[in-house]
């Protein structure tokens, strides 16, 4: 695998947020809307079973995890408790942005061990601070 540059980059003081989404274009609009923040890094990943890879492979720290598909199957969940667990990202806030809003939907992310969840469709403008906001509650 090969580390790009923008992976290679670590600011200091900057919020690492390891983001994961299965659609590239969405991929790089949600990037791209979170580092409208200047203190915001994001390295993207397709999936969790990547995302578990880089974290591993390059060492790299995140502050939080942000997760654009909920898990909805027992293969996608055994994913994640795999990534928390072998990534070493059991105490890593996970935050879920998401279209799937439903009480008995949210109830199943908080479970997962969600901090908070961002309904789609998003704003732009302020994605960041609500992360941000989430992080500091």
């Amino acid at each position: 695998m090969i580390v790009t540059d923008q992976e290679a980059r670590v600011k200091k003081g900057a919020l690492s947020l390891l983001h994961v989404e299965r659609d590239a274009d969405r991929r790089l609009i949600t990037s791209v809307a979170l580092q409208l923040d200047n203190e915001i890094q994001v390295i993207s990943c397709p999936n969790i079973t990547v995302a578990a890879i880089k974290m591993q492979a390059f060492r790299l720290q995140f502050d939080a995890v942000i997760i654009d598909s909920v898990p909805t199957t027992s293969t996608e969940v055994s994913a994640l408790d795999r990534f928390r667990y072998h990534a070493r990202a059991t105490a890593l806030p996970l935050i879920f942005l998401t279209s799937r809003l439903m009480r008995h939907e949210v109830a199943a992310m908080r479970e997962l061990g969600s901090v908070g969840i961002i309904g789609k469709p998003f704003d732009p403008l302020t994605l960041s601070m609500q992360v941000r906001e989430l992080l500091s509650a």
